[in-house]
């Protein structure tokens, strides 16, 4: 009977806490964010995982939906959303970032190899980034099979088969993280908006927010 009760309570406690849990993620909205938004789901996927919690702004939780995507941020959703934390350090290995919340998501993802300095002992961390970097960020850390995929056409006019981010391009392509921007471009230089790079990490994290997958030789609808 003892034993009985003592496993009750200890099931009763896991419970709450389980429930306390998942209250306090979902509970989390920004004040700029509605529902109506065309990736609301994927950014309230990202936030009950953890991945994504807002800029605080007068007491207030804002997402910035239209804002740039830094490589600092890049840094740290991929590095959660990979499954990974933050490095603990007391000291930064790059000149341009300084220790703060960020240093250790920024030191994590070079460790893991899924970004790489932009110069010697620099990281750029307030740089935005483009979409080219962005596929080969995505690709590594989710471990897409680039291999099988890189030699195959995409319909990206924008994109030349030698271009050394053409393998990671394709990998997105054929695993339906991306269309591209529409009229055969991929918007190769384009800087990547918080919520397009908070849909691509969705997709590529979880199978149902993906696009339907391209058959070869088959050219997929724009993301417009």
């Amino acid at each position: 009977m003892r034993i009985h009760k003592l496993l009750l309570s200890i099931a009763i406690v896991f419970v709450a806490f389980f429930t306390i849990n998942t209250v306090t993620q979902a509970s989390i909205t920004f004040k700029d964010l509605s529902t109506s938004h065309p990736q609301y789901k994927e950014i309230n996927y990202l936030v009950d995982a953890g991945v994504i919690n807002g800029i605080p702004i007068n007491g207030e939780l804002y997402f910035k939906a239209e804002k740039t995507v830094t490589r600092s941020e890049v840094a740290k959703m991929v590095v959660l959303a990979a499954g990974y934390t933050s490095k603990n350090v007391t000291q930064s290995s790059f000149s341009d970032v300084p220790m703060n919340v960020m240093t250790g998501y920024i030191e994590r993802a070079v460790e893991l190899g899924f970004m790489s300095p932009t110069a010697k002992g620099k990281f750029s961390p307030n740089e935005p980034i483009k979409r080219d970097e962005m596929s080969k960020v995505l690709a590594l850390a989710f471990k897409l099979d680039v291999t099988s995929t890189q030699n195959l056409a995409i319909p990206f006019t924008d994109v030349s088969k030698y271009n050394s981010y053409y393998p990671y391009i394709a990998a997105l392509y054929y695993n339906g993280i991306t269309n591209g921007v529409g009229n055969n471009k991929y918007g190769i230089n384009d800087y990547v908006r918080r919520d397009s790079f908070a849909t691509f990490v969705a997709r590529t994290k979880e199978e149902r927010f993906a696009l339907a997958k391209p058959t070869l030789g088959s050219a997929a609808p724009d993301e417009s």
